[in-house]
């Protein structure tokens, strides 16, 4: 039981990062709001979440690395953030999302190194 909710806990959060990105896409077309930055973002995140999500269900080597490599990323990237709000330099779109991609990148990041041969062949 431990291992099948450990074993789809990179996937769910990959999966939420995916619903996070269309939703961002969305955005942009009905608000009408085309910045190539955010879009560069939403569709290169689009692509590496999905690929990814494949890529773990097979349990291919490369993306356990790729999938533990973003996370780091993300929580680096997410503490940093959070680092510079309470620095008063920047304003978050939500406090809550911030802190939640911290938690929820540095569990993923830990499972899955301790877990590794529930992830690769």
């Amino acid at each position: 039981m431990t291992n099948n909710i450990v074993q789809f806990l990179p996937q769910t959060a990959i999966a939420i990062g995916i619903i996070i990105h269309l939703r961002g896409l969305i955005s942009m077309v009905v608000d009408q709001t085309w910045g190539l930055w955010e879009l560069w973002t939403h569709l290169s995140m689009l692509c590496l979440d999905t690929v990814l999500i494949w890529g773990l269900t097979k349990k291919m080597k490369w993306a356990f690395f790729l999938t533990i490599a973003l996370f780091i990323q993300q929580t680096a990237f997410q503490a940093f953030f959070r680092v510079k709000y309470c620095l008063g330099l920047m304003e978050l779109h939500s406090n809550v999302l911030n802190i939640a991609t911290i938690v929820v990148g540095s569990v993923v990041i830990v499972v899955m190194v301790m877990k590794r041969r529930v992830f690769v062949k």
